[in-house]
Parts: C-alpha cells; sequence; structure tokens
C-alpha cells in the first residue's frame, strides 16, 4: 500500500510540474497491464503446480520410507514457485541475467555438496563391500567361523573349519 501511495504521490508532483510527462502514462498502462496480467498468471501456474508436485513427491516418499516428508514437499513447491517468479519477473521485462548467475551458483554449490557427502562418507560402504566380496573366495557354504572377540580385537583366535551341513 506503502508503494502505491509514493507513485500516485510521484505521478501528482510530476503532473503539477510537467503535464505533457504524463501524456504517454495511460497508453503506457495499457500496454502494460497484459504483461502484467501473464506475470500473474505465470505466478498463480506455479504455485498450483508445486503444491500438486509438493504433495505428489509427499506422497511418493511416504510410500518409499513409511515416514512423512514435509521438508521434501516444501523445497519442491518453493523451488517451481520460485521458478514461476524469475519467468514471471522476466515477462515484465525485467533483466534476471543477475538471479540467473546468483541460481545458477546456489545449484551448482548444492550438487557439488551432495557429491562431496556421497563420495566420502560412501567410502566406508564401499570398503566393506569390496571386503565381502573378497571374504567371499575365502569362505565356502557350510564353513563355521568362530570368534574369540566379537569385535575382531584378537584375530589369532579366527578358526574356519568344515562343518557337515
Amino acid at each position: 500500500m506503502f508503494s502505491v501511495l509514493v507513485a500516485v504521490g510521484l505521478v501528482a508532483v510530476l503532473g503539477i510540474g510537467d503535464h505533457k510527462s504524463l501524456e504517454p502514462l495511460p497508453s503506457d498502462l495499457i500496454a502494460f497491464l497484459p504483461k502484467l496480467l501473464v506475470a500473474g498468471l505465470i505466478v498463480l501456474a506455479g504455485n498450483t503446480a508445486g503444491t500438486l508436485l509438493g504433495n505428489a513427491v509427499a506422497q511418493a516418499a511416504l510410500r518409499a520410507t513409511g515416514k512423512t516428508q514435509p521438508g521434501l514437499a516444501r523445497v519442491v513447491r518453493l523451488a517451481l514457485v520460485g521458478a514461476a517468479a524469475i519467468l514471471a519477473v522476466n515477462q515484465l521485462g525485467v533483466d534476471t541475467k543477475v538471479i540467473d548467475l546468483v541460481l545458477a551458483g546456489v545449484v551448482v554449490s548444492c550438487a557439488g555438496s551432495i557429491a562431496l557427502l556421497t563420495g566420502l562418507g560412501g567410502r566406508q560402504v564401499a570398503a566393506e563391500v569390496a571386503a565381502g566380496r573378497y571374504v567371499r573366495h575365502l569362505i565356502k557354504p557350510g564353513d563355521v567361523i568362530s570368534f574369540d572377540d566379537p569385535y575382531g580385537g584378537d584375530r589369532r583366535g579366527c578358526s574356519g573349519a568344515r562343518g557337515d551341513g
């Protein structure tokens, strides 16, 4: 409301000072109105699509994990609403190069973080999988394995003996 009142005040002051500068204002408003309506429709469609897709992702996550994931649905919804807002601002004629660069930086940072977390966090899992594949060739079905220390402290207590079945 404050911005609207400031704009009306500026137009009034400009009208008092220079009447000729206000003459193209009605035609400019009429030319701008379709862009504004399309931008509003883009935001509305983005919000609707974000809500629908967010709910679908939340239901899929619930079926997959058995737990509700409200944060995941919120991220999907906000991403679609944000993309719609950028498209709407672009429709209004605003240059969005800076927004595009910032968004690209955020996406690359998130992807890099996930890649590092997966790579560094998966080392232990990869080592255990490799160890399991190595031991698979040494132990045959029916072997009995016993350990003195269940945590692997004394390796000399490991004995492998053939069982009967």
